[in-house]
C-alpha cells in the first residue's frame, strides 16, 4: 500500500495532536495551543479512513484503528455522525469488538448497538458484522477479523 503525500501529511497531523497531548500530560511541554481538529481537518480525516477501511492490508487497517481513536478523542460535539461512521468503518475493516467503544449507549446484555442515524449505515454494520461473529454455546460473540481467520470458517466452537 502506497500512500499520497496528502494522506502522510493527513496522518502526521492528526498524530501531531496526539503527540503534543501525551507531552502536556506528562508535563514536557505546556498550554499547547490546539489539541482541537478543524472542521476541514475532520473532512479529510474522514475520507481517508474510509478509503483505507476498503483495503485488505494489515498497515492500512492499522492506520484506520489510529487514527479512528484520535478523531474519537477529540471530537467535537457538533460530530453528530462520527459515531456512526467510526462504528462502520471499524466494522468493515475487521475490528467489530472495537468499534462498540465508540457506542456509549451500547446494549451490553442484549448486545446491541444504539440506533443509528441511517437504516442503510445499520444494514452495513451488520453485514460487516456478521462476518466476524462466533457461537460458543449458542451464545454469539463478535471477534476481529485476525480471531475470525484463526478460529477457521465455521465459526463455531
Amino acid at each position: 500500500m502506497n500512500l499520497e503525500n496528502n494522506d502522510k501529511n493527513l496522518i502526521k497531523e492528526l498524530l501531531s495532536i496526539e503527540h503534543k497531548a501525551i507531552a502536556e500530560r506528562l508535563g514536557f511541554i505546556s498550554d499547547v495551543r490546539s489539541k482541537s481538529i478543524t472542521d476541514t481537518l475532520l473532512i479529510d480525516s474522514v475520507g481517508l479512513i474510509d478509503k483505507l477501511s476498503r483495503i485488505e492490508d494489515q498497515r492500512a487497517k492499522k492506520i484506520v484503528v489510529t487514527l479512528s481513536a484520535i478523531l474519537w478523542t477529540y471530537r467535537s460535539d457538533e460530530w453528530d455522525g462520527l459515531k456512526d461512521f467510526l462504528i462502520l468503518i471499524l466494522s468493515r475493516a475487521g475490528f467489530p469488538p472495537s468499534s462498540i467503544m465508540v457506542d456509549n449507549d451500547y446494549d451490553y446484555h442484549n448486545r446491541r448497538f444504539s440506533s443509528f442515524n441511517s437504516l442503510i449505515d445499520e444494514f452495513f454494520v451488520t453485514l460487516h458484522q456478521l462476518k466476524h461473529e462466533i457461537f460458543v454455546q449458542d451464545k454469539s460473540f463478535l471477534v476481529t477479523g485476525f480471531q475470525k481467520k484463526n478460529l477457521g470458517q465455521t465459526g463455531n466452537l
